[in-house]
């Protein structure tokens, strides 16, 4: 088992681990199905998975923006006046318990509590002026040389995907049910195809479910699911961008969201005929 790096490949790129969801597709879905009630819940359902789906690919890259966030202003905050005050006053009983006569000298304590004063104080300007920064990119490619990190990577990408087609697979599902007046369906029945078609036409059919995008995606959800995430025979018949070693496949953040774009517009197509319909009122 120690052979297991061979077969996972990751993408090192930090800028590829960027929240790819979209609020303006989520505000103009939103605004689509606001009158009809039951299409609403059943998009809602939809976003909440996808969101999910893409603040999980996205995580690497926030984790490591909060990360500096937090050191750099822990770094460079800057102290209050009642901090250097404090901090003189602590310094002069130090070392009026030092210099046994300088408790008898008012005149000189308060001259050399001044001097501390102003001392601190250049101190505090010169340290407020420079920035500490924390190298993203370095600490990224610290991440990359665990294996573990790599592993959750690589891992997470290939669940992100499934979750990704399979909230889209219930939405087209639930939304067939729906307009069959509450008939239990299931996209993986023979007459799935024929009572899609009746519900909505032929040219839904063809944007929402029919078409080579979603075709092949359904395969790769597939394989992945059911296969191991090896290559399968259908699959491999199919035009598709999947990087594939020895027969795996290696799902990267472009291909999650190549994924998402697609039944994005797919989803918005189907909403668009659907809430016509008396039965998602």
């Amino acid at each position: 088992m120690d052979d297991w790096k061979k077969n996972i490949f990751v993408d090192d790129r930090l800028e590829s681990y960027r929240n790819f969801f979209s609020d303006d597709w989520g505000h103009r879905m939103d605004a689509l199905v606001n009158d009809a009630a039951t299409l609403r819940e059943l998009v809602f359902d939809l976003m909440m998975d996808w969101r999910g789906a893409a603040y999980t690919v996205s995580f690497p890259a926030q984790m490591l923006e909060h990360f500096r966030g937090f050191a750099e202003g822990f770094a460079n905050d800057s102290e209050p006046n009642t901090g250097i005050l404090s901090l003189v006053d602590t310094l002069l009983a130090k070392v009026s318990r030092d210099l046994h006569e300088l408790p008898a000298e008012p005149q000189l304590q308060r001259k050399l509590r001044e001097k501390f004063v102003k001392v601190a104080a250049e101190l505090k300007e010169a340290q407020d002026a420079v920035q500490q920064t924390l190298p993203v990119e370095q600490l990224w490619q610290d991440y990359l040389g665990h294996d573990v990190f790599q592993m959750t990577l690589w891992s997470s990408l290939r669940i992100c995907y499934v979750a990704i087609y399979n909230a889209y697979d219930n939405f087209v599902g639930q939304c067939t049910s729906v307009a069959c007046n509450g008939e239990r369906t299931r996209t993986t029945t023979r007459d799935f195809k024929q009572k899609f078609k009746s519900a909505f036409g032929d040219p839904a059919f063809q944007r929402c479910w029919g078409n080579s995008g979603i075709h092949v995606a359904r395969l790769a959800r597939h394989a992945l699911s059911h296969a191991g995430g090896r290559k399968t025979d259908a699959l491999s018949r199919q035009s598709h961008n999947f990087r594939v070693e020895d027969g795996v496949i290696h799902v990267t953040p472009s291909d999650v969201k190549e994924l998402y774009s697609t039944l994005k517009d797919a989803a918005f197509g189907l909403a668009e005929v659907a809430k016509h319909k008396p039965e998602f009122k």
